[in-house]
């Protein structure tokens, strides 16, 4: 599950955030969101303010997404952390991936106590950039030795 609002997903209609001529995406949620689907991973929307993302619905807590979550991506502002975090550890959800500035030293704590493991870092260093993008992208610079998800 991928947690955001409109500030990192953008509006239901924005444009594609990762494509040939990204340098750099608006809306890094977006970004992720993208990126997961691309690759075939099948990633469930959190978001309190938009109905869908990239024309998929988008649920307002993880306790209404229909299947079981293995992973948990913040993409939320600093002082969501930890709602994210009980959130998460009430639907037994082990791990939690903060996107950068998204972790707080009180989620962190609490993860801790919660037994679930962190990981924090961008995402979107996972793209197969191509073309320019790939010689210019900060986010592909970002994750040079990662493994890349391969582009749909």
């Amino acid at each position: 599950a991928i947690y955001g609002s409109v500030s990192e997903f953008g509006p239901e209609n924005a444009p594609p955030q990762l494509t040939s001529k990204t340098i750099k995406p608006k809306y890094e949620g977006r970004a992720v969101y993208e990126l997961f689907k691309g690759a075939g991973i099948r990633i469930y929307p959190i978001a309190t303010d938009l109905e869908n993302i990239c024309g998929d619905k988008t649920y307002r807590s993880l306790s209404e997404v229909p299947g079981p979550v293995d992973v948990v991506i913040d993409c939320l502002a600093k002082n969501k952390a930890v709602q994210v975090v009980e959130e998460a550890a009430s639907a037994g959800v082990r791990h939690i991936f903060f996107q950068p500035r998204t972790a707080s030293p009180e989620a962190l704590k609490l993860c801790k106590t919660k037994g679930i493991e962190v990981s924090k870092g961008c995402m979107v260093c996972h793209w197969s950039a191509k073309g320019l993008a790939r010689f210019v992208s900060p986010c592909f610079y970002m994750g040079l030795r990662a493994t890349k998800l391969p582009a749909k």
